[in-house]
């Protein structure tokens, strides 16, 4: 998956709810805001003509980010909380390249649950290890 793709995926574990708006986080110098769309159609019926079967059903309503997040984002998540996410450096407003899927699940994590909400990933430490040595070795 594409890195610049990963964070704006990772969006989706964000506040499951039906409302769409912007949501506002940090504090201070460091608040940022992130526009949310609704996505889904609660109650539709799930397609049972190809395969796999069933396909498509979605019975809940998420939101998503609707657009990608910004290296001023990252930022000031990072000065926030000192998470520690890279990036290569483009321009403040555009989409911040070359962060990995851990970064992306700690940075919805870390909006989860300054917003109150649990956190949207979990793994383990050691998970992560072996995941970074298994690609180091495949490169």
């Amino acid at each position: 998956m594409n890195r610049t793709a990963a964070i704006a995926f990772f969006s989706l574990g964000l506040f499951c709810t039906h409302d769409a708006s912007a949501d506002t986080f940090g504090s201070g110098a460091n608040t940022f805001d992130i526009e949310f769309v609704t996505i889904g159609n609660p109650g539709n019926a799930a397609d049972t003509t190809g395969f796999p079967d069933p396909a498509g059903k979605v019975d809940y309503g998420y939101r998503i980010g609707k657009f990608e997040i910004s290296e001023n984002m990252i930022d000031k998540a990072n000065a926030l909380g000192g998470l520690g996410i890279t990036k290569v450096t483009l321009g403040p407003n555009k989409p911040a390249p070359y962060v990995g899927w851990f970064e992306a699940a700690t940075f919805v994590n870390r909006l989860n649950t300054d917003g109150g909400s649990a956190p949207a990933y979990r793994w383990r430490k050691d998970m992560q290890c072996a995941v970074f040595c298994r690609v180091a070795r495949s490169i």
